[in-house]
């Protein structure tokens, strides 16, 4: 899952706008109060190779401080030392003993019994959980506007670049490189889990749109989707499709405890995506080949329940059971000149069932379904937490190495989080010149 906003980042944005009530107030006094006791308790109690093993991130935060301080010129000096700064909070965070011993009981406590998340995660009711930068896409400002767009600008940390908010430039940058080797862009943007569940969020969303309800939808994606078509560039939008998904036995269109799709969810999408690629008439040269699809059973444990950082022996979210269907024959590859016609370049909601990495098995996502569907062979380029330039970066970095993964592509599917068009940071990236003779 991706990191966004980090929490001096999230305070600026968020500054006088947090409201707290009473019995969570307490409860994160409290919690807050067994922290700093269970600090000494924890370090007479924990074993000296775990000590060393705490003290670790702030000797390899004095040996990079030095680095920072030999840095020339002062304004150069004071950005560097900070970015060595917020790497040691990130090193605190995942390594420190501290972090396993105390802030993770005390996450259990507020999540269990206040329903209280963290600063990436949400708590809905029936143990759902949610990524608060999903959430805040849809009850948010619209992502266009010229307000939201300063306030990305502003929102970076003060010795980075600042982030380029606006997706529409970067998107018809694309879409033009690719125009110009004779190739068809199709933009998918993946709907948050909050617009297709939203009545765990809220009670007075309790019909949503899986119960025919009303689309949920940020209000800058209209004009988003407007300019893009009006350059030529196709949309899929498959808000409709997901709240489609029939709802039984527990098998909805997201995870309940992940930030992704379900299986049921990724092959509706990838079944209606078949569909509209048929509609184009693009000239495949390739014959159709069916796949064959297997059947699985599969458990995992959702990665927001990983982003709440509780201790392992917690019950609150149990693994979830999915049933994955895995395309033999059709993994994607990145032979020069022998790829597929049709290119999958996303992130990780093209890469769930597909790598192992991600705890939900294999040869089942987005790209393999999509083969199943349109019996053609697919190929991928997927960066999981890449935000929104990560894969485009990876195709690029493959053209200039001399793998060209676009020498028989008719078609590019441009998948990404759709909150990334409120977070992402948006880079123009210059893709190498088309090999001779492409057209």
């Amino acid at each position: 899952m991706d990191r966004y906003l980090r929490r001096q980042e999230l305070a600026q944005v968020e500054i006088g706008h947090t409201a707290v009530s009473p019995p969570v107030a307490r409860l994160l006094v409290a919690a807050g109060l067994v922290t700093l006791l269970a600090v000494p308790i924890a370090r007479s109690l924990v074993p000296a190779p775990d000590l060393d093993r705490a003290a670790a991130p702030f000797g390899r935060f004095r040996q990079a401080l030095g680095a920072a301080l030999a840095t020339p010129g002062p304004v150069a000096k004071n950005r560097a030392v900070l970015e060595r700064m917020d790497e040691l909070e990130r090193r605190i965070e995942d390594e420190s003993i501290i972090m396993e011993l105390v802030l993770s009981p005390a996450q259990w406590l507020l999540s269990g019994l206040g329903g209280v998340g963290n600063e990436e995660v949400y708590l809905g009711r029936d143990r759902w959980l949610y990524l608060w930068p999903g959430v805040d896409y849809l009850i948010g400002p619209g992502f266009l506007t010229g307000r939201a767009l300063e306030r990305r600008r502003q929102a970076g940390p003060s010795w980075r670049r600042p982030p380029q908010p606006n997706p529409l430039p970067a998107i018809l940058d694309f879409h033009r490189q690719l125009r110009a080797r004779g190739i068809r862009l199709l933009v998918l943007p993946a709907p948050t889990k909050a617009m297709i569940h939203p009545e765990p969020l809220s009670r007075r969303a309790l019909r949503g749109p899986a119960a025919g309800g009303p689309l949920l939808q940020n209000r800058s994606f209209g004009a988003f989707r407007s300019e893009l078509e009006a350059y030529g560039v196709l949309v899929f939008d498959p808000t409709g499709t997901l709240s489609r998904v029939p709802r039984d036995a527990g098998r909805e269109a997201f995870l309940r405890t992940d930030s992704h799709w379900s299986p049921e969810g990724v092959d509706a999408v990838a079944k209606e995506l078949a569909d509209r690629i048929r509609l184009l008439e693009l000239p495949f040269e390739d014959h159709p080949a069916p796949f064959r699809r297997e059947s699985l059973v599969h458990s995992s444990q959702g990665d927001l329940v990983r982003t709440l950082r509780l201790p392992r022996w917690q019950n609150l979210f149990p693994q979830e059971t999915v049933h994955i269907s895995p395309v033999v024959g059709a993994r994607p590859g990145n032979e020069p000149g022998k790829g597929a016609e049709i290119l999958v370049v996303g992130d990780s909601y093209t890469n769930v069932y597909s790598q192992p990495e991600l705890r939900w098995g294999r040869d089942a996502g987005l790209a393999e379904q999509l083969s199943f569907h349109l019996e053609r062979r697919v190929d991928r380029i997927a960066v999981n937490a890449g935000g929104a330039s990560a894969s485009r970066q990876g195709l690029a970095r493959d053209l200039a190495a001399g793998r060209d993964r676009l020498a028989r592509t008719k078609l590019v599917v441009f998948e990404f989080a759709m909150r990334e068009l409120a977070v992402g940071d948006w880079l123009l990236i210059p893709l190498p010149e088309a090999s001779a003779g492409r057209g």
